[in-house]
Order: C-alpha cells, then structure tokens, then sequence
C-alpha cells in the first residue's frame, strides 16, 4: 500500500533543514532516513555530511518504505514537507496514525493532507492523483482544499 503525507508550514514556522533531520531521526521508525542528498541519486547516510545537506532541498529514503522531501523554499516560497510511505496494508491505520500524530505533534503547518494514490482517486480525479502521488503541493492550491473530502486526513490552520 501506498500513502502521502503533504504539508505547508505556517509561515516562518519551518525549522531549519538541520533541525528538522534531527527532527525525523527521533520520529517514527518508518520514516528514519537510511540515505539522503540534495538530488538522486542518494547516499548512505553515514557517507554524507549531513549538516551541509540539509542546508537546502533535500531527499531521504528509508530503505523502500518511506521517501520524504523537505523544500524550505517550495511553492510560492513556503516551506514544504513531503512523506510517502509503503507499507503491507495491514499495517496502514497504525503507522498513518503514527506518522500523523508526529507529525501534529512536531510541527507547525497551515495546511496538511493525508491520501493514498489510489486507483479510484485517479477515476476521481487524475490531477489530484498525480499530485498525491508524489506527495506534492500544488502551485494552486484548490485543487486540494477543494477536494479535501477525498483525503483521510485534511486539516487547515491558520496562516
């Protein structure tokens, strides 16, 4: 099974690209990087400098279970978080659950959204698809706030 995980932190809520590796080392399991760059391809993690790394964009991977993206400057210049997962479907409504409480518990966004990349999500709607499925925050963002009954989480706070 797959699932994404999309957000946008509230403005000049980002933490800085260090802060936020350490931030996902400490988090779930699933989402510990394993081997990270600015770009593919990727490298061990012990074989980088992680610091100078994380100065900007930057990809991790766990293995083939979680590839995550941190773009501190991402659309229209606000921070932007991406997670997809895949994962056995039996594990889907507790690691999404694990994922999503660290994810409220550890960050400051203005707007979240939580969706596997289905077959019936693409019947629905084929841009929203290929949105989600690469965990991605679109330009417009309507497209999202407007379909936002079709992701099993979706939350909007404040600017």
């Amino acid at each position: 099974m797959k699932f994404s995980f999309a957000l946008v932190f509230k403005k000049d809520k980002a933490p800085a690209g260090y802060d936020l590796w350490q931030m996902i080392n400490n988090g779930p399991a699933i989402i510990k990087p394993t081997s990270v760059n600015n770009f593919e391809p990727l490298e061990e993690v012990e074989n980088v400098d992680i610091k100078k790394v994380c100065l900007q964009d930057y990809i991790w991977r766990n293995g083939r279970k979680c590839l995550g993206t941190y773009e501190p400057c991402g659309w229209k210049g606000e921070a932007t978080l991406a997670i997809l997962l895949t994962y056995s479907a039996k594990l889907h409504k507790e690691l999404t659950k694990e994922v999503y409480d660290f994810i409220r518990s550890s960050f400051d966004y203005r707007l979240l959204y939580g969706v596997s990349p289905s077959l019936e999500l693409m019947g629905i709607n084929l841009d929203l698809h290929r949105w989600v499925s690469c965990g991605a925050i679109p330009p417009d963002e309507e497209i999202i706030t407007t379909n936002s009954d079709l992701f099993e989480f979706y939350e909007e706070h404040g600017a």
